[in-house]
């Protein structure tokens, strides 16, 4: 599991002993590279669901303009059928 992720306030808070290691400084420095580095692929995942959010959401809009463009011709079509439907029973006395 990664290390949490500490706020910088609490990683600069060195004690005399710490900040005199150069080991230990190099250790933190290690650390802060590693965290960063998590932060940029987290970062990137997140942008990479963004554009997948965003694609989805274009596509759903799209389709429902679909839907309804498909929706209000076959309306059209059918009044269309009805009238001339209709003339045809006039035209032929059929009731």
């Amino acid at each position: 599991m990664p290390e949490k992720i500490r706020p910088i306030e609490q990683m600069l808070e060195l004690s005399e002993e710490e900040s005199l290691s150069p080991e230990h400084l190099d250790s933190q420095v290690q650390k802060a590279q590693d965290q960063l580095l998590q932060l940029k692929r987290q970062q990137d995942q997140i942008e990479k669901q963004k554009r997948e959010l965003e694609e989805l959401s274009r596509k759903q809009e799209e389709l429902e303009r679909g839907r309804a463009e498909m929706s209000d011709k076959l309306t059209r079509s059918l009044v269309v059928v009805e009238r001339d439907a209709g003339k045809f029973r006039t035209t032929f006395g059929i009731d």
